[in-house]
C-alpha cells in the first residue's frame, strides 16, 4: 500500500490530467450559462436580438461539450487500446 502523500500525489496528478481535458466541456458550460442570461435577459426586456445570442450561446455550449465528450472517448479508447 502507498504511503498518504503516495495517495494525494497521485490524487493529484488525477485531478490535473482531467482538468487539462475537460476544457472543452469548461468551455461549453460557460457557454451555456451566458446563453442562458442573455436568453432570460432578453425574454425580459423585449429584445429579441439579445434572446437569440442566447440561443446561439446555449448551441455552441453544446458544441463544446459534445466536442470534450469525444475528446474524452478516444482518450479513454486509447488507454484502453495501450492496456492490451
Amino acid at each position: 500500500m502507498g504511503t498518504e502523500s503516495d495517495l494525494t500525489r497521485s490524487s493529484t496528478m488525477i485531478g490535473m490530467k482531467e482538468a487539462i481535458m475537460d476544457k472543452e466541456h469548461v468551455k461549453g458550460v460557460a457557454d451555456k450559462a451566458k446563453g442562458t442570461i442573455k436568453d432570460a435577459a432578453g425574454k425580459v426586456m423585449g429584445d429579441k436580438d439579445l434572446q437569440a445570442e442566447g440561443k446561439v450561446d446555449k448551441a455552441k455550449g453544446a458544441g463544446h461539450e459534445a466536442v470534450g465528450d469525444v475528446k474524452d472517448a478516444v482518450r479513454r479508447a486509447s488507454e484502453k487500446a495501450d492496456k492490451k
